[in-house]
């Protein structure tokens, strides 16, 4: 049975190691000559953040493009990650009707093994929330995209009867949805205007956020901090961080990954625990 950390084991890690760091192991496998390469490098990035991050993310686009990417991502999440000290995250945006989505889970958690996995919201809650293969995992419902075209195809000219934004109204349906469920994260782009932001955190409430966009992006993580922070003890926010640390450069030294790294980890300490 996996220990699968709680959101107050979260707390208890962001507090001792003085960051809300998610890295995004997204790699560009077209640099590696082999699988052995590929992982060495994964292994590196992974021995220079572990004491300083809270969680990792993989997204399944990264390994489904390499010749035996499932079997890259199984040896990855089982003999790599350090789950009993780090949440461990598919990043997969899974949805589907009930009887499909419990196959996608049971890849995520029963094959993989992650602690949780990214879902889309657009065939409702009931796929996930009543599957038993997510009973103790977390799920991580897309609700704010860091794409920029999202905002703009979901336009405040969207207006429901109710007079809530779309992006509102998912919100409020998804936390209605899931209300019996601990273990729920939202991902929220850093990206969106900052009177989204500060929504998003009055609708979910304490609930974690997952945040992209930070970086490479545009997004700005003093904004964020100052946004969507639950309190000063427990920020309950994952600022993830992928590119900006794993490839700096086009094709980045063991010194370029480590430069990249303290960097994203002093903006981030700057922005949650300095006042």
């Amino acid at each position: 049975m996996i220990d699968v950390p709680s959101p107050e084991q979260l707390d208890k890690w962001i507090t001792e190691r003085k960051s809300v760091l998610c890295v995004g192991l997204d790699v560009q496998a077209q640099i590696y000559r082999n699988q052995s390469e590929l992982f060495e490098f994964l292994k590196i990035v992974i021995d220079i953040t572990a004491e300083r991050t809270v969680a990792y993310k993989v997204n399944l686009a990264f390994y489904l493009s390499l010749p035996g990417g499932i079997d890259v991502l199984e040896k990855l999440f089982n003999n790599y990650l350090p789950k009993r000290t780090h949440l461990c995250i598919l990043d997969a945006k899974f949805n589907d009707v009930e009887h499909t989505m419990e196959r996608y889970l049971a890849f995520a958690f029963r094959v993989l093994g992650a602690h949780g996995v990214t879902v889309s919201p657009f065939f409702g809650t009931d796929a996930f929330a009543s599957c038993g293969e997510s009973d103790d995992r977390w799920l991580i419902p897309v609700l704010l995209p860091s794409s920029s075209s999202f905002l703009r195809f979901f336009d405040s000219s969207w207006l429901t009867i109710r007079g809530e934004l779309p992006y509102e109204r998912i919100a409020r349906k998804l936390e209605e949805g899931l209300s019996g469920k601990k273990k729920v994260m939202y991902v929220v782009g850093a990206t969106a205007p900052a009177e989204l932001l500060k929504l998003m955190r009055t609708i979910v409430k304490d609930r974690f956020m997952l945040v992209p966009g930070v970086g490479a992006q545009g997004g700005d993580c003093r904004i964020v901090g100052n946004l969507l922070r639950w309190s000063v003890a427990t920020p309950r926010v994952l600022i993830n961080i992928s590119r900006g640390i794993l490839y700096p450069v086009r094709y980045p030294s063991l010194r370029d990954v480590k430069k990249a790294f303290e960097h994203w980890y002093s903006v981030i300490y700057e922005s949650f625990f300095l006042f």
